[in-house]
């Protein structure tokens, strides 16, 4: 009987029509590809991203407004505007369940 895979959940907030977003959006599911692909990440895990446009929730919007795209992991942000490969990839290992 297989366990079921541990699940880090990655909060991606953005909005439409941002080419930040967008631009992050790619660099994301390139980086996330790689890193499985070379072992880098925890094969045991599962690595979920879910997108969050800041316009579906006045919260998200108040926060996020200024800083969008922003990536969230565990609850921290790592980076806005600009995908940060390094700092990403970082929080992922560490992530709980995966430590």
């Amino acid at each position: 009987m297989n366990t079921p895979a541990k699940k880090v959940i990655v909060h991606f907030y953005r909005k439409d029509g941002c080419h930040l977003c967008d631009d992050m959006a790619r660099g994301l599911a390139e980086s996330m590809r790689e890193w499985s692909e070379s072992g880098e990440l925890d094969s045991d895990c599962e690595y979920e991203i879910i997108g969050r446009d800041i316009e579906d929730d006045p919260r998200w919007y108040r926060r996020y407004r200024e800083y969008v795209p922003v990536l969230v992991v565990d609850g921290r942000e790592i980076c806005h505007y600009f995908l940060d490969k390094d700092d990403l990839k970082e929080a992922l290992q560490k992530a709980p369940p995966c430590k």
